[in-house]
């Protein structure tokens, strides 16, 4: 089972939430610049993703946060 939005509010509530650092994230942005399935939405720096349907914008700062299609590096 993949890590979803409602992990991601878990842990933030519980006090164990990662992120990634910046090098990541940024690394983790360009891929989703580049790829077919993310739909931009404006006013923001990416939009959402066709595959998950997660908000990239949170989505790729987080640590236990995955790509669907495996573009991300582990």
């Amino acid at each position: 089972m993949s890590y979803n939005a409602l992990d991601a509010v878990k842990d933030y509530l519980n006090g164990s939430i990662e992120y990634v650092a910046h090098h990541v994230k940024d690394a983790r942005s360009a891929t989703c610049k580049s790829c077919e399935n993310l739909i931009h939405i404006p006013m923001t720096r990416l939009g959402t993703c066709r595959q998950c349907g997660c908000f990239m914008d949170a989505k790729v700062t987080l640590a236990r946060a995955s790509c669907p299609l495996s573009k991300w590096e582990k």
